[in-house]
């Protein structure tokens, strides 16, 4: 039974042997008569040493590659009007199915071994202090944003794909774990640009607040010609917020005098005074249903 093992972070030996393919490939072709080879014998023996030398040096590369991968992490990004469509799929961007060989290959970059090759790279974001000669003279040239999260979880797989989200699987509930800054309000843009394209009806609920987040909602409205129908509402700005009548909409005209009496305390000598407010305002909340309008706080206030 064959056990398969990977021993990714190490030297990369490989590009040795290949180095010693090619020099060998090199000496067959040009040193035949002194090998006392025929050319048409040294030169199929040379093809074998060059497909050795290219197969290990493929073999290298990759290992190379791995470990870079684990100690950069670039920023991606798409254009709204290149995000790839699918019907009855949502796009989430690029990425792979994490399976237990990944999980083996994050472990081995926990070893005390394994820590030399996960150093990351100095930046100017990280170390201020270290500057560019261009960079004194153009004080005024803002720092590199770094990018926050371990650069490891992504690069324990160099195949990356398009990940696709089966639209009939959103009636249920779906999390989105990760630490400040990651990108999940980013996941949530590519989300919501999806959804308006789809002339679908977009809710945004954002408790804290992104003004990115409210910029690019409305420019994927805008750019999809359904700025008509984009609302905000916002308590903070109430000249540019929606407005929302919570007691227009009602089952039976007493629901408006008990949503506005809970707002009170009931505890103590203040249950009585609660319920005077109760009547007084069902008196009012009947009178306006009765004159044909529909009760707002501006009228009942009134």
């Amino acid at each position: 039974m064959r056990y398969p093992v990977e021993a990714l972070l190490r030297t990369p030996i490989e590009l040795w042997s290949a180095a010693i393919a090619a020099v060998a490939a090199l000496v067959l072709v040009s040193a035949h008569n002194q090998l006392f080879l025929p050319r048409i014998f040294a030169i199929a023996i040379a093809t074998v040493f060059l497909m050795l030398a290219i197969m290990r040096a493929v073999q290298g590369i990759r290992v190379i590659l791995y470990q870079k991968g684990l100690v950069s992490s670039k920023a991606w990004s798409i254009r709204s009007d290149k995000i790839p469509q699918k019907p009855g799929f949502i796009y989430l961007g690029s990425g792979f199915k994490w399976t237990q060989r990944h999980m083996q290959r994050l472990a081995d970059t926990a070893r005390p071994e394994s820590r030399k090759y996960l150093k990351a790279r100095t930046s100017r974001a990280q170390h201020p202090w270290i500057r560019s000669r261009r960079d004194s003279e153009n004080t005024a040239r803002p720092a590199a944003t770094p990018i926050s999260g371990r650069p490891e979880l992504h690069g324990v797989e160099l195949r990356k794909q398009p990940v696709w989200l089966n639209s009939a699987d959103r009636v249920g509930h779906t999390l989105v774990l990760g630490t400040t800054r990651v990108g999940k309000t980013r996941l949530a843009e590519l989300l919501i640009s999806q959804d308006i394209r789809n002339r679908n009806v977009v809710l945004v609920f954002d408790p804290k607040g992104d003004i990115d987040l409210l910029r690019r909602t409305y420019a994927e409205a805008k750019r999809c010609g359904r700025e008509h129908q984009f609302s905000m509402f916002h308590l903070g700005y109430p000249e540019f917020s929606c407005r929302y009548n919570a007691i227009g909409r009602f089952s039976r005209i007493t629901e408006v005098a008990t949503r506005i009496a809970n707002q009170l305390p009931s505890g103590g000598n203040s249950s009585a005074f609660r319920e005077f407010a109760w009547r007084f305002v069902n008196i009012i909340a009947h009178a306006i249903v009765a004159l044909g309008h529909t009760p707002n706080y501006l009228k009942i206030s009134k």
